[in-house]
């Protein structure tokens, strides 16, 4: 009986070792370093890196956490400067990570042309605008130029005015 016990005794061991050997390799997998950041902007407004690694935690040399680059994702599109945002990932042959941000900036703003006011002159109604010449559409910024239009516009005791943002590609544009 003795031998018996002690041979259950050496499977439950093995069992335990090769559980153990598992989540030593699962940890190696899922503790992998970031060995390399990079940016890559594709096409329209060419932000300031700096601007952007203030947007994102994923750095070279933190433990590499898909939950992470997600949110970096996430936070980049909050700007509201931004179409589109992929991050692709690929196992170095030192075995850490390396994280690549595809970024597509929205298009850049030209000019801001007001058309269609008859109250009230160009100028004066500019001075509501918050959105910049040369610099990107922001989402953020438009809702904002059209809140302080409106605003302007309601304080006049012109309720019924009515805004319509209206964006034209210009032909030759390194905007998509």
């Amino acid at each position: 009986m003795k031998y018996i016990i002690q041979k259950k005794y050496g499977f439950m061991q093995k069992i335990a070792l090769q559980i153990f050997f598992i989540l030593i390799a699962c940890a190696t997998v899922f503790a992998a370093e970031v060995g390399k950041v990079e940016l890559r902007q594709l096409s329209g407004y060419k932000f300031p890196d700096e601007m952007l690694v203030y947007n994102i935690q994923t750095a070279k040399g933190v433990q590499f956490n898909r939950k992470i680059v997600d949110e970096d994702i996430k936070r980049l599109y909050a700007t509201g400067n931004f179409s589109d945002i992929l991050a692709e990932t690929e196992t170095l042959p030192d075995g850490k990570i390396s994280v690549v941000f595809l970024i597509k900036s929205k298009p850049r703003l030209k000019d801001i042309i007001i058309q269609g006011n008859k109250k009230y002159k160009s100028d004066k109604l500019a001075e509501c605008v918050t959105l910049e010449k040369n610099g990107p559409l922001n989402d953020a910024e438009l809702k904002n130029t059209l809140t302080k239009l409106r605003e302007f516009y309601d304080g006049k005791g012109y309720l019924s005015a009515t805004f319509t943002p209206e964006t034209k590609k210009i032909e030759g544009s390194d905007d998509d």
